[in-house]
């Protein structure tokens, strides 16, 4: 994100976009926070509207971030 611009415009931005395509925007979304927690996981738009699948994406990001929580630890 850019740290300069206006955050009433980002929101307005991601709200368009969210209104165009939820399942897209909300990939997005989740993506990101994955990334502020440090995890290299991803999900794609069918994923998040995979309401059947949900169970096996969340054990396969939870893997994901042990292994970065392992990883970070074996720095130290």
């Amino acid at each position: 994100m850019n740290s300069s611009a206006n955050l009433q415009s980002t929101i307005e931005d991601f709200l368009e976009s969210l209104s165009q395509s939820q399942e897209h925007t909300l990939a997005e979304l989740i993506n990101c926070i994955l990334r502020c927690c440090g995890c290299s996981d991803n999900v794609n738009s069918d994923q998040v509207m995979d309401y059947d699948g949900i169970v096996d994406v969340l054990e396969d990001v939870t893997e994901a971030l042990k292994n970065v929580s392992t990883s970070s630890s074996d720095l130290d």
